[in-house]
Parts: C-alpha cells; structure tokens; sequence
C-alpha cells in the first residue's frame, strides 16, 4: 500500500492555515516575522510539538478531535508556539548530557557482559555471536518486517567493521 502525503504549504498557507485551524494570532509576532520563523524552523518544530498545550481535553484527559483535527478553546499567540520551542531547546545540552552518560554506562555494561559470559576472544567469534543475535530478533519480537530488516541491515554493518578495531571491548564501547 502507497502512503498519500499531505501537499506542502508554502509559509504564506500555513500563517492562513494557523489562524483558520488552531485559532493562532500574530501580534507580538506580526506575521511577516512568525513567516520568516517557519521558514528558518520549520512548521514540524515549531508547532506540532506544542499543539496538545493549547488543544481542548475532555474530563478523561484525552485530546477532543472532530474529523481528525484537534480543537481550541481560545486564541494562542504565535509566541506561545514559538517560547515553548525555544524554551525546550535550552534544555538540550542537558538532555544530550545525559544520554551520552547513560549511553556510556550502557556499551560498557554490555561490553563487560558480553565479553565475560561468552567466550568471544578473536573477530570470528564475534561475528558469529553477531549471527547468533540476528536469528534471535525475530524469534522474541513481534517487530514489523521493516523493523526487523533495519535491525539485520545494522548488524550486518557492525561485522564489516569489526576489523577496523584493534581489540573487541573497543569495538563494543564505540
């Protein structure tokens, strides 16, 4: 089955569409500006992100929709949508802190796991162990044949490249 995408618009069709659909006013950000916003950001992270912020809910927390489209109760100042963005990627670097620290902790973890609950001591063994885990997948998932298909294709890249590594626990660690 093809997927039918919506037709781009052009900055000018989504000023219209935001003021028609999500009930956007533009007066601390005059339009011209909020235009030049969405062209340097894009529509996709200025204000689908922040969309559930100003939507209408109903008394079981859930987002009220009507042909698909949420609904809004009062008019949102474009520099609602554009502070909730801005605001969000201040926190970045802490974000990115964080998950570098966790993925460290995690390859080092899974590195001394592997290498001492196995006896993979050369390149061969590794990549067999690899082989291993690519049968594996699909038995214990209920992972779409896409999903499954990129999960082989990136072990399959991690075998070609074992041998730029000088020893195992640095390739596992990378």
């Amino acid at each position: 089955m093809m997927t039918t995408y919506k037709p781009a618009k052009n900055a000018q069709e989504q000023i219209e569409y935001l003021k028609t659909n999500k009930k956007i006013t533009f007066n601390s950000i005059h339009e011209q500006q909020a235009r030049d916003i969405l062209y340097k950001y894009n529509y996709i992270n200025v204000i689908t992100p922040y969309k559930h912020h100003f939507s209408k809910f109903d008394k079981d927390g859930n987002e009220v929709k009507i042909d698909g489209k949420h609904i809004y109760e009062r008019d949102v100042e474009f520099s609602e949508y554009f502070n909730l963005f801005k605001n969000e990627r201040l926190q970045y670097p802490i974000i990115i802190k964080n998950i570098l620290g966790c993925e460290l902790r995690f390859k080092s973890i899974m590195a001394y796991r592997i290498l001492t609950s196995t006896e993979i001591n050369d390149e061969n063994k590794l990549v067999a162990y690899l082989g291993s885990v690519r049968l594996r997948i699909p038995m214990n998932s209920d992972y779409s044949d896409s999903r499954l298909e990129h999960m082989n294709n990136h072990i399959k890249q991690l075998e070609k490249s074992i041998s730029g590594y000088a020893d195992i626990y640095c390739f596992l660690t990378e």
